[in-house]
């Protein structure tokens, strides 16, 4: 959308997929996208501004691998919980609701913003200036309760943590000079990035 000096968009996206197995496990995604452009009425000023947001939201049961097979390699009828109402585990079968009590759980984050502002000083000489921001965060946790395993292993409850991020500045300022000199064209560019992690 927009006019004749400025134009800009807005957008965004949401997924939300689950799997086959019992719970409440899912995968979810989504994104927003911004995109500003402005300049004078004469051409001289030209801002021009992007941000783009992304998160993932990863729930997943903490033991999936081969799970399927083995439901189907099961006894039919098995019960899940024993006469005392306790998760049973009996018949050395897996337990698929205990199971599910263990899970792992995946977020990430990532933030994209850049702006740009240029300036024409003269018919061959320009200013601008390029800022950059990048945040990446990941967690992630993974629990495994003692109630989702075997009793008769005699075993023990644990938990996994795992926290991750990075932030990055960058400001590149510059100055652009570009004219026509004796039948040829020069260009000289002087500029400097400076760079924070």
């Amino acid at each position: 959308g927009g006019g004749e000096q400025t134009t800009f968009l807005i957008s965004g996206t949401y997924h939300r997929e689950t799997t086959v197995l019992p719970g409440t496990t899912s995968y979810v995604r989504g994104n927003f996208h911004m995109n500003l452009n402005h300049h004078s009425t004469d051409q001289r000023f030209t801002i021009s501004t992007s941000l783009f947001y992304t998160t993932d939201n990863n729930f997943l049961s903490g033991n999936t691998n081969g799970a399927l097979s083995a439901i189907a390699r099961g006894i039919p009828n098995y019960p899940i919980y024993d006469s005392s109402g306790k998760l049973n585990w009996t018949g050395g079968q897996e337990n698929f609701v205990a199971d599910g009590l263990s899970y792992s759980k995946n977020r990430t984050e990532n933030l994209n913003a850049n702006f740009m502002l240029r300036y024409q000083i003269h018919k061959s000489l320009n200013a601008e200036v390029n800022i950059g921001y990048n945040k990446i965060e990941i967690n992630q946790i993974t629990p495994s309760p003692i109630t989702s395993q075997d009793p008769a292993y005699d075993p023990t409850g644990g938990d996994k943590f795992g926290n991750n991020g990075i932030r990055t500045y960058v400001v590149e300022p510059q100055l652009n000079f570009n004219s026509l000199i004796l039948g040829g064209k020069l260009d000289v560019l002087a500029g400097s990035t400076l760079q924070h992690s």
